[in-house]
């Protein structure tokens, strides 16, 4: 019999939807995703700096700094559209986004020597960094023009921004100190030549308390080096600060003809004199404009000479010669006849009478007008003799005029010629008067004189000669030798009368004795000069004392 074989179906087994094998990367992908989120939420604030030169940046390893702390890292480095400058892409810590305000500053760190001293010493090893000095605005940016170099002053210092305009040259920098008798009260912040104005600019700031010095009276001038004063009170040497002395600087003050004034608001202009003593003698004054007409050179003549009364500087030059083209402009008719010289001048009476009003300097104008017509007048006279300049001078050396004479609309002051210039007069007509002699009735004197002369000389000659011939003759020669016989017999006479001789000594007892005996006489000489009758009767006798009782 055959066993059949039957066989079970098969149990099916049902499988899971996802393998296992998929666990790992989805696990990776929420990793990953949680980092990207992670890393896109902690992500920092891109910002662009623009710089002239990427000179020590490094992408990736030039940090970011504020105050010596890190934060945030320089990303990329490239040109801007026009190819002139570099642009910066820093990344900065979320958490430090407000630093990125409109006026905030950035400015690279690196090895710097400067008139301020030696900076950044530290990133000689280090590597430069981008400085971050957060703003003080509200508003927020993420484009920034970078420094070149650091800056003066903090954002936001308390203080005073002013602007200084020189048109002299002037060897000034950023970070210059300004200085107030003698401390440093603020710094010098940017500088620029004005092409339009043809002056230079100066910002500077003048930090807190000492904003309250400058007022609208106060003057600044150019400061450095040393000066070297002599008057009556002997020879003074000022010295600048140190910093002053190596790079240069500026000073105010108030002069101690004015008074201190209203505080100065921010950002006034005000004038940079070059020095000191140019504030004294070109600061702006109250004046009044005449005119000189000269006959003398003016050479030496600049704008700016001091116009002096007796020493005491009273105005200034304007212009030492008004051309043409300048009496046109001033509608002077026939300045070109005109074989004088025009100098225009300017009286500033505050010279003398200090700070005063309006009136009080219209009263000095009127009063010195009044001198013009009492004989005042001007005249050209050396400032200095080794530099050849010159300058105007003032003093009653002309006549009383009933009216003033107008060279256009400026009234004429009388010129007359002093010092030098009367000096080479006085040499001109001397030359003149010698260039006046007869010379030819002297020269023709002169030959009859050298003549008459000749012929005395010829006679002397003659007598000279006779004379001779007499000397030679025998009888002359005997009559010479008498006559030296002769005299030395009276030598010896005149020896025996010498004081040490015997005959002198005699001589001398007799006078003595002669002399004794008119002393003895005198008495008796006497009573008879003043009773001649003694000679015949005696004298009378005086009566005889009487005792008187008490």
């Amino acid at each position: 019999m055959t066993d059949t074989i039957e066989f079970s179906p098969a149990k099916q087994q049902t499988k899971n939807s996802v393998s296992m094998i998929w666990i790992v990367p989805l696990l990776a992908i929420c990793i990953g995703g949680w980092m990207i989120f992670q890393q896109w939420q902690n992500k920092g604030v891109i910002v662009e700096v623009s710089f002239e030169s990427a000179e020590g940046l490094e992408v990736g390893k030039t940090k970011i700094k504020s105050r010596n702390v890190d934060i945030g890292t320089l990303i990329d480095v490239r040109f801007n559209d026009d190819r002139k400058r570099i642009i910066a892409r820093i990344e900065i810590e979320k958490s430090m986004a407000d630093f990125l305000r409109t006026d905030s500053q950035f400015w690279i760190v690196k090895p710097r020597i400067g008139t301020n001293g030696i900076s950044g010493i530290s990133t000689i090893f280090s590597g430069a960094y981008i400085e971050v000095y957060p703003g003080t605005f509200k508003s927020a940016s993420q484009n920034f023009i970078g420094l070149e170099s650091p800056p003066i002053t903090e954002l936001g210092a308390a203080g005073l921004h002013l602007t200084l305009n020189a048109s002299h040259g002037s060897s000034l920098s950023v970070g210059d100190p300004v200085i107030f008798r003698g401390f440093t009260v603020g710094k010098i912040l940017t500088y620029a030549f004005d092409t339009s104005e043809r002056q230079a600019k100066y910002n500077i700031f003048i930090a807190a308390p000492y904003d309250s010095l400058v007022t609208n009276n106060s003057h600044f001038w150019n400061t450095g080096g040393f000066s070297l004063e002599s008057s009556t009170k002997g020879i003074k040497l000022n010295v600048a600060t140190v910093e002053a002395f190596i790079s240069g600087g500026v000073e105010f003050d108030v002069p101690d003809d004015l008074a201190l004034g209203e505080p100065a608001k921010q950002y006034k202009n005000y004038p940079l004199y070059a020095s000191k003593d140019e504030v004294l003698e070109n600061r702006l004054y109250q004046s009044f404009e005449y005119v000189v007409l000269v006959s003398d050179s003016v050479r030496g003549l600049v704008k700016g000479a001091p116009v002096e009364y007796r020493g005491i500087r009273v105005g200034s030059v304007i212009s030492p010669y008004l051309s043409v083209q300048q009496s046109h402009e001033l509608k002077i008719e026939n300045a070109q006849d005109v074989q004088q010289i025009p100098i225009l001048i300017k009286i500033e009476p505050e010279r003398l009478i200090g700070q005063s009003d309006t009136e009080e300097v219209e009263n000095f104008n009127s009063d010195f007008i009044e001198n013009v017509k009492a004989g005042l007048t001007a005249s050209i006279e050396s400032a200095n003799l080794l530099t050849g300049s010159l300058l105007i001078n003032l003093d009653f050396n002309g006549d009383q005029q009933p009216s003033l004479e107008k060279f256009g609309p400026y009234i004429q002051i009388p010129s007359t010629r002093q010092g030098i210039a009367k000096i080479q007069d006085s040499i001109e007509q001397f030359l003149d008067s010698v260039n006046n002699l007869p010379y030819d009735q002297i020269a023709s004197e002169t030959t009859l004189l050298l003549g008459s002369a000749d012929k005395t000389l010829k006679s002397l000659r003659s007598s000279i000669y006779n004379l001779n011939r007499l000397l030679k003759n025998k009888d002359t020669q005997q009559l010479s030798q008498n006559l030296n016989l002769s005299m030395l017999e009276l030598q010896k006479t005149l020896k025996g009368l010498q004081p040490q001789s015997g005959a002198y000594r005699k001589i001398e007892k007799t006078m003595f004795k002669l002399q004794k005996t008119l002393d003895d006489l005198q008495p008796m000489l006497k009573r008879i000069n003043n009773n001649p009758s003694t000679l015949i009767f005696s004298s009378p006798r005086n009566a005889d004392l009487e005792p008187k009782k008490k």
